[in-house]
């Protein structure tokens, strides 16, 4: 299991959970904003990912937008990935910022 290993930063899922009043909370915004049923999540799903210490990459974007982008996409996202986009930004600007929201 990846985790996210920053000395001093709170994961950014701790922060959105914090944000949103608690995990049920933060799943029941989750499934409000979902746009189908493939996207919605359970309590469970949130704990799992703040034991991980990071959303799944393709929830990120939703994530963020539940919690009024207080966290960014990227500080939501396992650091494996940050790397990857940062070599994004550095390749093409246009292209992270696409996919940083």
């Amino acid at each position: 299991m990846i985790r996210d290993q920053r000395p001093g930063a709170a994961p950014g899922i701790c922060n959105a959970v914090r944000i949103a009043g608690g995990q049920a909370a933060l799943a029941k915004r989750i499934n409000a904003a979902a746009a189908d049923d493939s996207q919605k999540v359970t309590q469970q799903a949130v704990s799992l990912w703040v034991r991980q210490g990071f959303v799944p990459i393709h929830r990120a974007v939703l994530v963020s937008l539940c919690v009024e982008r207080r966290i960014a996409p990227h500080e939501l996202i396992a650091s494996d990935f940050r790397e990857i986009l940062l070599s994004m930004v550095v390749q093409s600007p246009a292209g992270a910022a696409a996919v940083l929201g």
